[in-house]
């Protein structure tokens, strides 16, 4: 567990929200999607184990939610992931 100060405690789970919500949309390719789980779960772990003694309720609860829509989206990532190699397959057989 990494402890941090506030303004750094924001801007990493503000980047988390921004991987999570602005970065997922940006893809288009099954590699671009693969490359952003990447990117995703790596800045999930540190997001997960910041800590900041000053930061505030509100705080906790926005790394908490934000923590929990990046391993939803992950997991929606790696379902696409399998249905995509699942349709190459089938195009292979054809």
């Amino acid at each position: 567990m990494s402890i941090v100060k506030v303004a750094t405690f924001r801007n990493a789970v503000a980047h988390l929200f921004r991987v999570v919500n602005v970065d997922y949309h940006a893809c288009v390719r099954p590699a671009e999607l693969r490359n952003w789980q990447s990117i995703a779960s790596r800045v999930l772990a540190e997001v997960n184990a910041l800590e900041c003694k000053r930061a505030s309720q509100d705080d906790r609860d926005y790394q908490r939610c934000t923590v929990d829509a990046a391993r939803e989206r992950i997991s929606q990532a790696e379902l696409l992931a399998q249905l995509e190699a699942g349709a190459d397959l089938k195009e292979d057989k054809k």
